[in-house]
């Protein structure tokens, strides 16, 4: 009984151990790298991890971070922008759309 508590004691002690947090999947630098934040400012470095950024802002605030990253890109000052998502339709088709009845449902009672 002693040796599984002192097993489980074990695996919850290392279990509780922080994650390394200074790594990255893809460090770019030397950019010109557009927020489109509050202010609209621009960076010149980010971070990358898991898909998602982690870090945007100066070279010099990317070495105080002391990333690491298993790739490192230098962009060579060309220009970085957000992802555009564009959810739109077409007015008049969706007002034709709308305008039409849907004789396939089913009353349900």
């Amino acid at each position: 009984m002693k040796k599984i508590l002192s097993l489980l004691a074990l695996v919850l002690i290392i279990s509780c151990q922080e994650k390394e947090q200074n790594t990255a999947d893809l460090i770019i630098e030397n950019a010109q790298i557009y927020t489109v934040n509050k202010d609209f400012s621009t960076a010149t470095a980010m971070a990358v991890k898991d898909g998602k950024v982690v870090f945007v802002g100066s070279q010099e605030d990317l070495k105080a971070q002391n990333l690491k990253a298993a790739k490192t890109i230098d962009a060579s000052g060309k220009f970085i922008y957000p992802g555009l998502i564009d959810a739109h339709c077409h007015f008049y088709g969706l007002g034709q759309q709308l305008l039409r009845v849907d004789h396939r449902t089913k009353l349900i009672i």
